[in-house]
């Protein structure tokens, strides 16, 4: 559905990661813009929430039979162990709806700054070829580790826990959707970071030339300003696709985030009841549970970080190079540069709620585990009668 030649989609790869993504609801955009393609993109998007919402309403209906009704925390846990996902999954669908103007954005800065940077002869196939390789290979194994597992924690659950198992079946659309949201967001962070790596490696040549002796000829002054120009822009054409990419996956991502901190939560408390009071059959099952959430959150997490590695050697670089007299015109435009660098602050969020990287990461550990205390004291309570001595 992308048939824009002269940017970054004119790779195969990256036509086939994207026209996934906009087959799963993920993207309603085509570029150039299509009418009718965009039309079939949001009606495939409005089957997904009208699927997602009969889904829900059928386990409402059979209540009794999916949700274990036994005591009212065990109840609440179950419920929300399949509402949750559902509901996270709703509001990404509609924010890819709302968000589709952001989103031709970002394809449109990320192909502008393609043909930028090969307009000034560097060179940017190999390096976004190689980034689509490995991302591919990343894609392809979060994907079919997390559905494989839950196809198989399905299957392993014992045949006297039936209503365990419809819901686990119902429960894997909506984890896949969640994991989707995580992947793509992934996929633009890393193809971000990919162009300011190229940026970073042209601008420590850059340093480099500045600093010889040879960079005083008239000649090579010009070809160090258009360079450096070029880079400028660029650079602020990235970030100005990191603003856009925060509108984008914002208020999806605190959704989703939330969505990974009540469901492993869940997950965990059915594993200590499973493990230390007995109340499953299916403890191989139950222990499975968490670890396809758990698989695709931790490198999502280290790849929003990892987005940003880059900018640190640019802001090193710049306080080593050599301002020359000859040139007050590159001596400014190096200065305002440096001014930019320090002054934008490139930053992946939820909506402003929390950053993406690894200090979300020790936060989400440590309210986790706060509240799975609780609901453990509150089952121990049930479970245990103490005797006052008088």
């Amino acid at each position: 559905m992308f048939s824009d030649a002269s940017g970054v989609t004119r790779f195969k790869l990256a036509k086939c990661l994207i026209g996934f993504y906009q087959l799963t609801g993920m993207l309603m955009i085509t570029i150039p813009r299509k009418a009718g393609r965009e039309l079939y993109l949001i009606f495939l998007g409005f089957f997904y929430v009208i699927f997602l919402i009969i889904t829900m309403s059928v386990a409402l209906y059979n209540f009794k039979y999916l949700f274990d009704t036994r005591n009212p925390l065990g109840l609440f846990m179950d419920v929300i162990q399949l509402a949750v996902p559902i509901g996270s999954h709703i509001v990404i669908l509609v924010r890819t709806f709302t968000s589709r103007r952001f989103h031709r954005k970002i394809w449109e800065l990320y192909g502008k700054v393609d043909r930028s940077l090969r307009l000034c002869d560097i060179e940017t196939g190999k390096n976004i070829e190689s980034f689509l390789k490995k991302y591919s290979w990343k894609f392809v194994i979060l994907i079919v580790f997390g559905c494989g597992l839950e196809v198989v924690i399905i299957f392993i659950i014992s045949p006297g826990s039936s209503g365990w198992r419809v819901q686990r079946a119902m429960a894997i659309v909506p984890f896949l959707g969640n994991r989707l949201c995580q992947l793509m967001m992934m996929f633009y962070s890393e193809f971000h970071r990919e162009f300011l790596t190229i940026i970073v490696q042209e601008f420590l040549k850059l340093v480099q030339d500045c600093n010889d002796d040879f960079a005083t000829k008239p000649i090579q002054q010009f070809l160090l300003y258009r360079k450096c120009k070029c880079l400028k822009d660029n650079y602020n054409s990235l970030w100005l696709s990191v603003k856009y990419i925060n509108k984008c996956f914002g208020l999806s991502i605190f959704f989703n985030i939330g969505m990974n901190f009540i469901i492993l939560i869940v997950d965990y408390y059915w594993n200590f009841k499973a493990f230390y009071l007995n109340s499953s059959n299916s403890r191989l099952a139950s222990s499975l549970c968490s670890v396809p959430l758990v698989a695709v959150l931790l490198p999502f997490i280290q790849s929003c970080d990892n987005t940003l590695r880059p900018l640190r050697e640019v802001k090193s670089s710049l306080g080593k190079m050599k301002l020359h007299r000859e040139n007050k015109y590159l001596n400014r435009l190096i200065k305002q540069f440096s001014l930019e660098v320090l002054q934008h602050e490139i930053e992946l969020e939820a909506s402003r709620f929390f950053s993406i990287n690894y200090e979300l990461l020790q936060g989400f550990i440590s309210a986790m585990s706060i509240y799975l205390v609780i609901f453990i004291q509150f089952e121990l309570a049930d479970n245990y009668t103490y005797t006052v001595p008088m």
